[in-house]
C-alpha cells in the first residue's frame, strides 16, 4: 500500500513537471513572437 502511494505521488510529480516545462515553453513562444514583431 505504501509503495502504491509513493508511485501515485512520483506520477503527480512528473505530470506537474511536464506542465511546468510546456508553460515555459509556451511563454517563450509567445516572447518570442511578441520581440518579433516589435522590432
Amino acid at each position: 500500500m505504501d509503495f502504491i502511494n509513493k508511485n501515485r505521488n512520483s506520477l503527480i510529480q512528473l505530470k506537474l513537471i511536464y506542465y511546468i516545462i510546456f508553460l515555459i515553453k509556451d511563454f517563450n513562444d509567445w516572447l518570442f513572437k511578441l520581440i518579433l514583431e516589435n522590432y
